[in-house]
């Protein structure tokens, strides 16, 4: 999202998809303090989407955890988020942490937005 970017990391998202099957970009709005995180991940998505042929190559993985405050992202926001990105055409969507020991996010309503069936409890 910032220009700049490239030099602290000494990585290029164009660069990246010229050389790599897959490219994991962080949309992450918490970590970046994102006053509006569903606003900040629209720009992101149009910003990827803007470059052809990334949406193929492009994994948008995911907070799971506010490490700000160390506080879980409810299930209902992720989820709502993966459902956003895929309704705009994301093509991968990943996230982590998973916490299976504590069921966060939560698998039961969490899975369907990840699943190619439409009754994944089945």
């Amino acid at each position: 999202m910032q220009p700049e970017s490239s030099s602290w990391f000494g990585q290029s998202f164009d660069s990246a998809l010229a050389h790599y099957d897959s490219v994991a970009v962080m949309a992450m709005p918490y970590m970046e303090n994102a006053k509006d995180p569903d606003a900040w991940m629209q720009q992101l998505f149009h910003r990827v989407a803007a470059v052809p042929g990334a949406l193929d190559k492009t994994v948008f993985e995911l907070q799971s955890v506010d490490w700000r405050n160390r506080q879980p992202i409810l299930t209902s926001k992720l989820a709502e988020t993966v459902r956003q990105l895929n309704t705009r055409g994301a093509r991968h969507v990943a996230y982590y942490p998973d916490n299976l020991f504590e069921d966060q996010p939560q698998l039961q309503p969490f899975k369907r937005v990840f699943s190619m069936t439409s009754q994944p409890e089945r």
